[in-house]
């Protein structure tokens, strides 16, 4: 007998789908009691993708109305009956769909293996994400976790740390992509929540790639950033384009690959990632502090990277010299200072000194020619600018070396000059 059950609850064949008709008269409309049906065939066949459109296009984007079917329980035993159907699989897509947690909680033996998941319009709401973030917590196989389009807005902050907690701690998840999701309501909401944002930024700490694309977050997410890439040694690509940074959000980010408050922190910046903000970064006359993003792409070791940037943060200038569009020539901004304050060698070990200065008196590893690799490329003057007389270098020299250390190396030497007396025959 209990075989019998046992077959009887797998088998899906059992279950009728439920018409159109029944669903409008439960307060549906022809378009969602269509969707219903759709649905309810997916659901018992187990397909890897449940959608609401017969061509399973996704929302607002390719013209449907931009409406996830709200849940209603005459659809919980559909929701059984995939998670009956034997097999498990290795990707769930799921769009224009309601998901509370109570569908969460039934199809999870079914999804509990795959590696890849990805969510279209669902209006996942406060529940759903907690829900998400239940399941991920109980997950050891997912590697890919997209939210592909509009109708996933993350506006609960308790949510948004669960699903941060969660991210951070699973095992195998090394890539995150958002579109047109809103993330912590920066678009729209009256009140906006960049706690949100940051939250979900410090979630994605163990990634390897990370792309979160027009999910309004604007300058007051930047330092997130910027703390999280220090963090994440792993990360190779961060994508976040159509976003709203200014030049000091730019900074604020670029500063987690190349932190110059002092040579330690250069070292502690990562030096895998990557980062596309925008086109605005390939500009001649942007803030070069962002071209160091490109020396990351670059296919070399970190030894070699970390030389670069200390080079650049010794004798760089602070923005990139300006391109005149008429005549096409490059003058220096006085104002722009250096980028690597030199009162930080004031605490220097004195017997590193002498290797200071031959690093300094070195040929410059900065190149005399466009340098190319993998499609990064670097240019001398993005690392340092001389003047005819190289005066600028000579100063920075001088700088790093006047003060305590000049008459340390000298020890008790009387540098005062002392007048011979004149002898008279």
């Amino acid at each position: 007998m209990s075989s019998d059950k046992n077959s009887s609850k797998n088998d899906t064949t059992a279950i009728k789908i439920l018409p159109a008709s029944f669903w409008e008269a439960n307060g549906f409309t022809e378009k969602e009691a269509k969707g219903m049906e759709i649905v309810q065939q997916k659901l018992i066949s187990g397909s890897s993708t449940i959608h609401r459109y017969p061509d399973g296009s996704m929302a607002l984007r390719y013209g449907s109305d931009g409406k996830a079917l709200r849940y209603h329980e005459s659809a919980l035993p559909y929701w059984q009956a995939f998670a009956n159907v034997p097999g498990l699989l290795d990707n769930f897509s799921v769009k224009n769909i309601k998901l509370p947690q109570v569908v969460w909680q039934t199809i999870t033996p079914k999804i509990n293996n795959i590696k890849q998941l990805s969510f279209s319009n669902n209006e996942l709401e406060a529940e759903g994400f907690f829900g998400l973030a239940q399941f991920l917590s109980g997950n050891t196989t997912l590697e890919v976790l997209s939210f592909e389009d509009v109708g996933n807005d993350l506006t609960d902050l308790q949510a948004a740390k669960a699903l941060s907690l969660a991210m951070k701690g699973h095992p195998s998840l090394c890539k995150v992509n958002a579109v047109y999701m809103e993330i912590g309501g920066l678009y729209h909401l009256d009140n906006p929540t960049p706690d949100i944002a940051k939250a979900f930024i410090d979630g994605c700490e163990n990634c390897v790639e990370l792309h979160l694309n027009r999910v309004g977050m604007g300058d007051t997410c930047a330092e997130a950033y910027g703390d999280m890439l220090k963090r994440n040694k792993k990360l190779r690509t961060l994508c976040i384009f159509w976003e709203y940074f200014s030049s000091t959000g730019v900074e604020a980010i670029t500063k987690g690959v190349y932190d110059t408050t002092s040579l330690n922190s250069i070292a502690d910046s990562n030096h895998k990632c990557v980062i596309y903000i925008s086109e605005s970064v390939d500009d001649p006359n942007y803030d070069v502090a962002t071209k160091m993003i490109f020396v990351n792409g670059m296919d070399c070791s970190d030894s070699l990277k970390i030389r670069y940037k200390v080079q650049r943060a010794l004798f760089g200038v602070g923005r990139e010299p300006q391109v005149d569009a008429i005549s096409d020539t490059r003058r220096i901004v006085p104002e722009d200072g250096k980028e690597l304050d030199l009162s930080y060698f004031g605490d220097l070990p004195l017997e590193l000194a002498p290797r200071l200065l031959e690093f300094m008196l070195k040929q410059r590893m900065v190149m005399d020619h466009e340098y190319a690799t993998d499609g990064y490329y670097i240019k001398r003057s993005w690392f340092v600018y001389y003047d005819e007389k190289k005066r600028e270098y000579l100063n920075r020299i001088f700088q790093a070396f006047r003060g305590w250390v000049v008459p340390l190396l000298f020890g008790d030497v009387n540098t005062q000059r002392t007048k011979r007396k004149r002898v008279t025959k």
